[in-house]
């Protein structure tokens, strides 16, 4: 029987960008947000589990369903009876973590009903009568990282008082209707227009996104993760160069990233995504529900500069961002003309500064995060590690644009770079080695070796010379299509005809807009037929970008 609602809400606009973007993917996975909980010592499943239904009752974003009627998308808030707890003993496999993460991966997969809930899961997984999992996972539209954290902190201070049969003080969160009532008054305040008008004006704005890869792909479910771990000492040694105190960390991470950036592709200003929780008012950080939000966030690398200077420049950025944090991704890229969906700016840099330490009646517990949303091309996450001393760092990245090679190679450049500039704060950016000596080897001796005869000729006449030796070999192989060289030939050469009747030529420029094709590829010869140049251009591009 299908549960009565309780209350019915509009989305917040946070939610409503979630709802637009899953519905242009309907199959997609990734506003999965989810992590887990390394608890070292004995839980007692019972009372976990009225810990949680607890702390279920106290937060409305747990107990949403999303409903379509008429063409208006709301929230209906239920009473979250229907959950139930998964619990697995799995003490007794051979490799207990391996086999409770292969779970967790396989619980992932499953895709949540936005119509009809409940948007969450929540697992007790044993692997010893002193080691537990507790895996959380939740669909971005019902809650974002930060939320994740009020709520893991709340069950754990529950359980502890459960336990302990101790008074438990009273929860602290807030209704969805307070959050809703101060977007509202927010969205038609100066403050909002003031904002607005901020973000109008920003170079940010308006750049063409910074593609490590080179091309866009479709972000997938399941990003690749690689992670390693780098002593905070070391970040926080550049905050001192600069005159910052040590918990100014988080800017040296961002300056950091944005160097590896600007050295990675040779520009001297980069525009990296910076997610923000657009948490400013006492509602806001007391009250679980998607509020994250995600700006473009433009740095100075001068290549002469030392990391210090770049710091610096990052700190004054992020402050003036931060002051303007509120003003949505959504209505940024609808002002600029661009249609729903996500859209990049570049890599994303995240930076968790908040303690995920929890305690369980006296057990330490340990947050892993595992997912956390879409990764258009390369995401640095960047958070506390359990040992105080230390930084845990986990590189995403698009499985369609990258390797696991690939990116294990930029995580190994990421901290020879950081290595190198830390060793001598001073020393221009610009100037930092990032480079192992094979990749030197590669790029300075194989690369370059260039000795070798090269025939007079330009790319249409060799063509035409391959065309006369072998006319019926396989010239190029797509998608089940075949085509020789002379058919490849004869249709270049119809189109090159048909493009010199359109003026192209010498000094001319052609742009070529089409996917990977057999086409692509009769295109680009006939356009050098002609003697003009072509201009590549990503069909996948927003159409005002191509325009």
């Amino acid at each position: 029987m299908t549960e009565a609602p309780s209350t019915s809400l509009p989305l917040l606009a946070a939610q409503m960008g979630v709802w637009v973007a899953q519905q242009l993917e309907p199959a997609s996975l990734v506003f999965n947000v989810s992590q887990y909980a390394d608890i070292v010592g004995s839980i007692d499943a019972g009372v976990f589990e009225r810990a949680l239904r607890q702390v279920l009752i106290e937060t409305e974003a747990l107990r949403i369903r999303i409903v379509e009627r008429e063409g208006e998308v709301r929230q209906e808030l239920t009473s979250g009876s229907g959950w139930t707890l998964t619990c697995l003993d799995l003490s007794g496999e051979a490799d207990p973590a391996e086999r409770a993460h292969e779970w967790m991966r396989e619980e992932m997969t499953r895709p949540f009903d936005l119509t009809q809930g409940p948007l969450f899961t929540w697992g007790l997984l044993k692997l010893s009568d002193h080691r537990y999992f507790w895996y959380q996972r939740c669909h971005h539209i019902v809650m974002d990282g930060y939320s994740c954290g009020l709520v893991a902190q709340r069950v754990a201070e529950v359980y502890t008082a459960l336990i302990r049969c101790e008074p438990c003080r009273d929860p602290s969160f807030r209704p969805l209707t307070r959050l809703l009532e101060e977007e509202q008054e927010y969205r038609g305040s100066p403050r909002h227009d003031r904002d607005r008008d901020f973000w109008s004006s920003q170079p940010a704005a308006h750049a063409e996104p910074l593609l490590l890869a080179g091309r866009t792909a479709p972000s997938a479910d399941f990003p690749l993760r690689q992670t390693t771990r780098l002593a905070k000492d070391t970040v926080t040694g550049i905050c001192t160069a600069a005159g910052l105190g040590r918990s100014a960390w988080p800017g040296a991470v961002l300056a950091l990233s944005s160097a590896y950036f600007a050295r990675l592709t040779g520009q001297d200003t980069v525009t990296l995504e910076l997610p923000v929780t657009s948490r400013v008012t006492a509602v806001h950080r007391h009250t679980p529900a998607m509020l994250s939000n995600i700006l473009p966030l433009t740095v100075a690398v001068p290549p002469q500069a030392g990391i210090a200077e770049v710091l610096a420049d990052v700190s004054g950025s992020v402050r003036r961002l931060l002051l303007h944090q509120r003003y949505r991704q959504e209505d940024l890229h609808s002002g600029l003309g661009r249609a729903g969906g996500h859209h990049t700016s570049g890599p994303m840099v995240n930076i968790l500064s908040f303690d995920y330490d929890l305690d369980f009646a006296g057990h330490h517990a340990s947050a892993h995060p595992m997912t956390n949303g879409p990764v258009e091309d390369l995401a640095i996450t960047v958070a506390p590690d359990s040992d105080p001393g230390m930084l845990r760092i986990d590189f995403h990245a698009n499985p369609a644009l990258y390797t696991r090679e690939e990116l294990t190679a930029h995580l190994t450049r990421f901290q020879r770079f950081i290595n190198n500039l830390t060793t001598d704060p001073d020393q221009p950016v610009g100037r930092a080695g990032m480079m192992d000596p094979a990749e030197r080897a590669l790029m300075l001796e194989d690369w370059n070796d260039t000795s070798r005869d090269i025939p007079e000729a330009v790319l249409p006449e060799l063509f035409e010379e391959q065309v006369a030796q072998t006319p019926d070999a396989t010239a190029v192989v797509f998608d089940g299509i075949e085509l020789s060289y002379r058919e490849v030939n004869e249709r270049a050469n119809r189109l090159a005809r048909l493009l010199v009747g359109q003026s192209a030529g010498p000094e001319r420029f052609v742009a070529v807009a089409l996917p990977r094709s057999a086409d692509l590829v009769i295109a680009l010869l006939a356009v050098v037929k002609t003697g003009a140049a072509y201009v590549p251009i990503d069909p996948d591009y927003p159409a005002d970008r191509i325009a």
